[in-house]
């Protein structure tokens, strides 16, 4: 694994603690490790497993930030409904229409935001 995907790894990780810790704080709940890690789960299996299988880790994905903004939001689209879905199957519940359009909205904004700073301070630094 070289540096640029461990660092892509990371931060996908760090966005998707952050969307469900600004999540958490909207609802008015706890934010401990086990509650935030078990909401978290989901989400985090199924991007890194969408993303994986679609390349968002490899060189050209971050080749430039209109190929990142496109290739993190082809993931976003895939990843959250099969994240709320695999959540839904754990907690036996259903998921609401609106929760699937915030999740979609907030994971987005977190995964593009962080992801075009990424390949903007590549390119300050080539």
């Amino acid at each position: 694994m070289n540096k640029t995907t461990l660092v892509l790894i990371l931060g996908d990780l760090l966005a998707l603690m952050a969307f469900v810790i600004s999540g958490r704080i909207e609802h008015g709940l706890q934010i401990n490790w086990h509650e935030t890690t078990t909401t978290a789960i989901p989400f985090i299996v199924s991007w890194l497993a969408v993303a994986s299988s679609v390349g968002l880790y490899k060189e050209k994905a971050v080749a430039t930030i209109q190929v990142t903004i496109k290739t993190t939001l082809l993931v976003t689209i895939v990843a959250v409904p099969l994240g709320l879905f695999l959540r839904a199957l754990y907690l036996h519940r259903d998921v609401p229409f609106p929760f699937l359009v915030v999740a979609l909205v907030f994971t987005a904004i977190f995964m593009v935001g962080w992801r075009t700073i990424f390949v903007w301070l590549k390119k300050k630094r080539a």
